[in-house]
C-alpha cells in the first residue's frame, strides 16, 4: 500500500506539472480558471503529502487538511464549469446575468449539501457532502457538454474541441469520484476499490486536459477567453 500510494503521488504530481507547463506555454490568460484550479490542485496535493507523512492518515490534523483541500478543488471545478456554461450562452449581453445566477445557485446548493448531510462524525459529513457535490457537478457538466456540441457545432472548431475535451475530462473525474464516494460507504471491503477508482478518474481528467492543450498549442485564438470569463 505504501508503494502504491507513492506511485499515485508521483503520477499525480507529474500530470499536474505537464498540465501547468502546457498552460504556461501561452495559455494562462486563455484558460485562467483552469490554470488557477491546477495551481490549487498542486498546492493542496503537496500539503496533503506533507501532513500525511508527518501526522499519519488517521490523525485529526491530516483529516482537516485533506477535506479542506478536497473542497477547494471542488470549488475550482465548479468555477471551470460555470465559466464554460457562460461561454455557451449565445448572447454576450446575457452572460453577466447568467454568471451571477449560476454563482448564486452554486452557493445555495453547497450550503444545502452541508446542512442536509450534517452528521456527528465529521469524516462522514464531509464524505456525504463531497459525494453529492461531485454527483451534481457530473450531471451539470454532462449537460454542458451537450450544449457545447449543439451551440458551437461548425463554429471555432479547434477552440470548441479544446473546450469539449476539458468538459469531457471533468465528466470522467466527477463520475468516478461520485462512484468512489459511494463505494467507500457501501462496505469496508470496497473502500480500497473506491479510493483507487477516484484516483484513476482524477488521472484520466488530467491526461485529457494535457492532451487537449498540447495538441492545440500551436495556434492561438484571437478572441477573449471563454474559460477565463469568471475573472472579468
Amino acid at each position: 500500500m505504501v508503494v502504491l500510494q507513492a506511485v499515485f503521488w508521483i503520477v499525480g504530481l507529474a500530470l499536474q506539472f505537464v498540465v501547468l507547463s502546457s498552460l504556461l506555454g501561452g495559455r494562462v490568460r486563455e484558460f485562467l480558471a483552469l490554470f488557477l484550479y491546477t495551481i490549487s490542485l498542486f498546492v493542496t496535493t503537496v500539503l496533503d503529502i506533507i501532513f500525511r507523512l508527518d501526522e499519519g492518515r488517521m490523525s485529526r490534523t491530516w483529516s482537516q487538511v485533506f477535506w479542506t483541500g478536497d473542497f477547494i478543488r471542488l470549488a475550482g471545478l465548479y468555477a471551470i464549469v460555470i465559466s464554460l456554461i457562460v461561454y455557451a450562452v449565445p448572447s454576450s449581453q446575457q452572460r453577466v446575468s447568467v454568471r451571477r445566477l449560476l454563482i448564486v445557485l452554486a452557493v445555495l446548493f453547497w450550503a444545502g449539501c452541508f446542512w442536509l448531510q450534517h452528521h456527528d462524525n465529521p469524516d462522514l459529513w464531509m464524505t456525504y457532502a463531497s459525494r453529492n457535490l461531485s454527483f451534481c457537478l457530473a450531471l451539470v457538466n454532462l449537460g454542458l457538454w451537450l450544449v457545447l456540441i449543439a451551440v458551437r457545432a461548425g463554429q471555432e472548431r479547434q477552440r470548441n474541441q479544446i473546450l469539449l475535451m476539458i468538459s469531457g475530462g471533468l465528466g470522467v473525474q466527477m463520475t468516478c469520484d461520485a462512484i468512489a464516494q459511494s463505494l467507500r460507504h457501501l462496505s469496508p471491503h470496497t473502500v480500497l476499490v473506491g479510493n483507487i477508482l477516484g484516483v484513476l478518474g482524477h488521472f484520466a481528467c488530467l491526461y485529457i486536459w494535457w492532451q487537449a492543450l498540447a495538441k492545440n498549442s500551436v495556434s492561438r485564438p484571437e478572441t477573449p477567453s471563454p474559460v477565463a470569463s469568471l475573472s472579468r
